[in-house]
């Protein structure tokens, strides 16, 4: 057998091997005398296909690789790593089970690419650095636009790295320099994790944690770990590997020295092409477009480009799409470029930067008007990628014309697409981000580029409009009345259309935004976030959200300001942070006394109102809320009615134990919310009124409103909602022994919670949960997530979720036989439903100590059952007489 290609069993390899020796003239009992630890029996059974060993874990000695390596078998480092492949491949347990070689994210192999063979050589002793089982990194620098990542991802490419790299590839751009924020630790391992197949809620909110299941990610892997366009060293130190079977190349405009102090790195430092290179790669680009031309008119143009790959592309792709092939020979065009200023980048290596600068100047001038306006006005995008349709309103082109602009930049390599042919509807657009800052500082941009920038913001300001008055019409009236006649837009036609459109823009969305704050365009940025603020909301995109309020606050003045502020105020909220929504809501009230707006005071109030409730703080959130309801009613504005006297509603239910004004409120809110035919209020007020009547007991009542809420959050994809209404189903069919539904709705609210990321939320799902495995009669599997909980509640401050979380832990540890640890739980439960006055809870909570404590202290069960019959007598007669049996019967034994 020659090829080892061909070995696919253990018998094979020992022939291959075996033949080896034969060809040679070797003998075993030399080879074995020169190996320490490998003895003749040892090689005889190898040279049989017998007991040939896994690759070693750690630093222990890799015996068959010594054999492989000896010098007397004359073995290539290439054949001594395919050998040492095809032995890791067959002594591999799970080799067939495992999937084979994933490309995470790796860009495709790039058809043009020339030259490089010693650095690609450098990066194959990577391959065999790695056999000595310490981590190996490589760092490739250079300047922008001189091929590191094609390199690097060619090398990735190679057969060699395949095989050897059994689990594939994992690629991330970390945006160290561009147009985009250079990536954070945090973006960056998230990024990385839901490449390796981590679910967005098994993906810990700590940094440091996500940091560690990264790494354990990767521990037992064979990856290629490539960081591309790393800003310093700070921002790659976090994502090297701790395995050594993994290896990590970083690219980087800077050389990265630094990663020496922590890591052994070999550094890879790439300049321009040489003659040869730059000749074969424009030959290619030539040879592709159906152009001839000779060596050495390639090589003038070579030389005028300085080698540079990026300028190599872009000044052949000038020249082929210009009036000139045929016409102009390309070493006229080579002649032509800067007439002469070219020269002087062969000559300057200080300034290469400029180098790129001149050649795309060049190049620029050879571009017919169309495609050389279309570069400049689609550098002006502050997204990271466009589609057609954004590009028509930024060049002022209908979509045909514009799609077939799009396409001729692409196929010059000035543009790059995602998802389909260039210029299609769903496909995105970027460009270069060199090109990007090229054109953004060319003269020629001046007033046409700031009148692009209008036309943009028309486009994503008015089409976003559109998808939310199709998303959400109950609430049309509250967003801006624009005139959209002249605003090239596309026609979205349905909810599922324009929810897709919002979804895919949503980043270039906050990017617009933020850029329009940054030139002090106010009007924009407020009406775009008054827009945007139900999809953000409902959605659960709290941290678009963050970013645009932001921007809206910043930008605006008077009224607009107090809106802004107060939309920030809701934001916080929901990310849990209590104190700024508080300052942002205070603030907002502040402005519209001043600007004397009512209804955005009603709103203020409100915000402010919720904050204290969030933190069981019930008679100042009950105040606040009569008071927005006498300025609602005032106003005559019956929208903001009905969501106060639902909010009032949720005081009362949390803070009185008869619930008949509870109920009263609520029922009014759903009536008002019917006739204003408003889902999300709807829903709100459903939920709450099924919630008043499980806490009465009335089970079958409170599972159909709960039902109705759920309907109502599903026609609007109200996450939020929807994930707190499958919740208290879920824990209500608990209630009623119907558990495997109670289930069903748990994990559809369980995977909700963490896919979003609902901080606020996630705590109350494990807790029903918890609570509906304990009823089941099943307090292990209770535990863990009762812990869980626990922790997520005291992060968030929650002591509502604390306490249900410390009441499931004692009633687990009471029931183990482990009553001081019970006892703990439930005294701290106790102490923390005592602290936030919410009557329901205290009840359920001593309801609790009672049943838990009944056999092994009667006293204090009694005590606790007396306190919380005393509570369910006007919340759950029922219950309470309940209780109040079982005592009289403690009293007759």
């Amino acid at each position: 057998m020659d090829s080892i290609d061909d070995i696919v069993t253990r018998r094979q390899l020992g022939d291959w091997l075996r033949n080896r020796f034969e060809t040679l003239g070797l003998r075993v009992v030399d080879i074995a005398d020169d190996l320490a630890g490998v003895s003749k029996a040892t090689i005889y059974n190898w040279l049989k296909g017998n007991n040939i060993p896994k690759p070693p874990k750690g630093d222990a000695i890799d015996r068959f690789y010594l054999l492989l390596s000896h010098p007397d078998l004359g073995l290539t480092n290439g054949q001594r790593l395919a050998l040492d492949q095809v032995r890791t491949r067959l002594t591999s347990d799970t080799e067939s089970a495992r999937p084979r070689r994933p490309m995470r994210g790796l860009p495709a192999d790039i058809a043009t690419f020339s030259g490089r063979e010693s650095e690609l050589r450098q990066l194959d002793r990577l391959l065999t650095a790695r056999r000595t089982n310490t981590i190996v990194v490589s760092a490739v620098s250079g300047i922008g636009g001189v091929g590191k990542t094609a390199l690097v991802v060619r090398w990735a490419h190679r057969k060699t790295v395949l095989d050897t790299f059994i689990d594939g590839s994992l690629y991330i751009n970390l945006h160290g320099f561009g147009a985009l924020d250079p990536l954070t630790d945090r973006t960056a391992l998230y990024q990385l994790l839901l490449k390796l197949g981590v679910k967005p809620g098994e993906i810990p909110d700590d940094t440091e944690a996500m940091a560690a299941l990264y790494q354990q990610t990767l521990d037992d892997t064979s990856l290629l770990l490539i960081l591309d366009n790393a800003r310093e060293e700070a921002q790659v130190r976090p994502l090297l590997p701790r395995n050594p079977q993994c290896t990590a190349i970083v690219t980087s405009r800077h050389r990265l020295a630094g990663l020496n102090v922590s890591h052994d790195v070999t550094h890879l430092h790439l300049d321009q092409l040489t003659a040869k290179e730059s000749g074969a790669l424009l030959s290619k680009m030539f040879i592709a477009a159906g152009v001839t031309a000779s060596p050495e008119e390639t090589s003038a143009l070579a030389a005028r480009c300085a080698h540079l790959p990026l300028a190599l592309r872009i000044a052949a792709a000038a020249y082929l799409t210009s009036d000139q092939p045929g016409g102009v020979s390309v070493i006229d065009y080579a002649r032509s470029l800067g007439q002469g200023d070219l020269a002087e980048l062969t000559a300057s290596a200080t300034d290469p930067t400029s180098a790129v600068r001149a050649v795309m100047d060049s190049s620029y001038r050879r571009l017919s008007p169309d495609l050389r306006r279309a570069l400049l006005l689609l550098a002006q995008h502050p997204g990271a990628d466009y589609d057609v349709h954004a590009a028509a309103a930024i060049m002022d082109l209908p979509v045909r014309r514009t799609a077939a602009i799009l396409t001729m930049l692409h196929r010059l390599s000035l543009i790059e697409t995602d998802n389909g042919s260039p210029g299609s509807g769903g496909t995105r657009h970027r460009m270069h981000d060199l090109l990007v800052e090229y054109a953004r500082r060319h003269p020629d941009g001046g007033a046409e580029t700031d009148e692009a920038g209008q036309r943009l913001r028309d486009h994503h300001l008015h089409t976003a409009l559109q998808a939310s008055n199709l998303c959400y019409p109950f609430d049309a009236d509250r967003r801006p009345r624009l005139d959209s006649e002249t605003v090239r837009m596309p026609h979205l036609v349905d909810v599922a259309e324009a929810t897709a459109w919002l979804d895919d823009n949503r980043d270039n969305l906050i990017a617009v935004a933020e850029h329009a704050a940054e030139a002090g365009i106010g009007d924009h940025v407020g009406a775009l976030a008054i827009t945007l603020f139900r999809y953000l909301d409902t959605g659960c995109h709290y941290q678009d959200a963050l970013r645009l309020h932001t921007a809206a606050f910043t930008a605006a003045a008077g009224h607009d300001r107090g809106r802004a502020a107060n939309q920030l105020a809701i934001t916080y909220e929901n990310l849990g942070d209590h104190a700024r929504a508080r300052d942002c809501a205070r603030h907002a009230i502040a402005i519209a006394r001043r600007e004397n707006r009512v209804v955005d005071e009603v709103t203020a109030v409100s915000t402010l109102a919720r904050a204290y409730l969030s933190q069981a703080k019930y008679p100042r959130a009950a105040s606040l809320y009569r008071y927005a309801l006498r300025l609602a009613r005032r106003a005559d504005h019956r929208m903001y009615t009905a969501w106060t006297l639902s909010n009032l509603g949720v005081v009362t239910l949390r803070s009185v134990p008869d619930k008949t004004q509870t109920i009263d409120y609520f029922r009014q809110a759903v009536d008002l919310n019917r006739e204003l035919d408003s889902p999300v209020g709807l829903s709100i007020a459903q939920g709450n009124l099924g919630l008043s009547l499980e806490l009465q007991g009335q089970s079958e009542s409170a599972l159909e409103h709960y039902e109705l809420g759920l309907a109502a959050a599903d026609e609007v994809r109200d996450r939020q909602q929807q994930t707190r209404l499958l919740a208290n189903i879920g824990r209500l069919l608990g209630k009623m022994g119907r558990f495997p539904e109670a289930h069903s709705y748990l994990d559809r609210s369980v995977r909700l919670a963490d896919d979003l990321k609902l901080v606020t939320l996630r705590g109350n799902v494990l807790n029903n949960t918890a609570v509906t495995l304990i009823a089941e009669g099943r307090p292990t599997e209770a535990l863990p997530l009762a812990e869980r909980a626990l922790t997520l509640a005291t992060d968030l401050d929650d002591r509502i979720e604390q306490a249900i979380a410390h009441q499931v832990i004692g009633t687990v540890m009471h029931g183990r036989g482990d009553h001081d640890a019970g006892c703990r739980a439930h005294d701290r439960a106790e102490e923390l439903a005592r602290s936030v006055t919410e009557c329901n809870l205290l009840a359920e909570v001593l309801d609790a100590i009672g049943s838990a404590c009944a056999d092994h202290d009667p006293a204090r069960a009694e005590r606790a059952w007396r306190e919380s019959a005393t509570i369910y007598r006007q919340m759950h007669p029922r219950r309470a007489a309940a209780i109040d049996r079982q005592l009289r019967e403690w009293e007759l034994s």
